[in-house]
Order: C-alpha cells, then structure tokens, then sequence
C-alpha cells in the first residue's frame, strides 16, 4: 500500500510567491525614540494561544483587549512576551517599560496585527530598508 503524502514545504512557497511585498514588511514600533521591527505577521504561536486567552476575557475574538477586563500583570507580561520576540522584550525592558506600560503596547501591537494587509495606518514604511537585525538593537533611522 502507498503511503499518503502532502507536500506543504511547495504549497507555503507557492502562498508566499503570491504575497504582496508589503505583506511581509516589519511592523515597526516607536519606543524611547527608536524604531524596533516586530515580524510583519504574527506569530502562529501567538495565535494559538488566542482561544486561552478569549475564554480568559483578556481579548475579543478579533484579537482586540477587552475593554474594561480585569488584566493582571502576570497576564499582561505574558501577553507581551508572547508578542513581542524576547531580546525586543528585554531591550525595552531595560530601557524602562513599566508594566502600565504593556496595556497600551498591547493594543496597539494587537491592532497592528489585526488589520488587514497593505490596510495598516500604524505601519509607514521607507523608500527601502535594510533586512531586520537579528540583535535587539534599535533600527538606525536617518531623521531630516
């Protein structure tokens, strides 16, 4: 009997060969007067974790806080880690990230995220830019 296969390594190159070339751009956050790049889709990690946290009331089914929900830190700090990569994370961290701060982020990460591509107001992209740095250092910006 022959065995059953699929090959999802071509059907991912085939999907990613028809994506727009602003469908992977970075999201690029604003923070203490540096541009950080986040990866240009969230996740799937993330998003496995997104019925958890639905049950949980800490976001909407679009992936949105819930407003008014009882967010505790612990929470609040999961929610950015799994978010955000960790040495971006730590960076911020070191350069003064309150955790009053991670509500605000958040929701603007999630929303980031949650629009459609080539719809997202948060993201402004320049002429051209260098491939992300592996590093958690700030995007060096030229400011005119």
């Amino acid at each position: 009997m022959g065995e059953k296969r699929i090959d999802f390594d071509a059907a991912l190159a085939e999907k990613r060969a028809a994506r727009t070339s602003n469908d992977d751009a970075p999201l690029v956050v604003r923070l203490f007067g540096d541009d950080w790049e986040l990866p240009g889709t969230i996740p799937a990690g993330v998003t496995a974790q997104f019925p958890e946290w639905v049950e949980a009331g800490l976001i909407d089914d679009a992936g949105h806080l819930t407003e008014g929900a009882e967010v505790s830190a612990i929470q609040a700090l999961q929610l950015m880690q799994a978010m955000v990569p960790r040495d971006v994370f730590r960076a911020w961290c070191d350069r003064g990230l309150s955790t009053s701060d991670y509500l605000v982020g958040l929701d603007l990460i999630m929303d980031a995220y949650g629009r459609p591509a080539g719809n997202r107001a948060a993201r402004r992209a320049p002429a051209k830019r260098k491939p992300a740095a592996k590093a958690a250092r700030p995007r060096a910006t030229s400011r005119t």
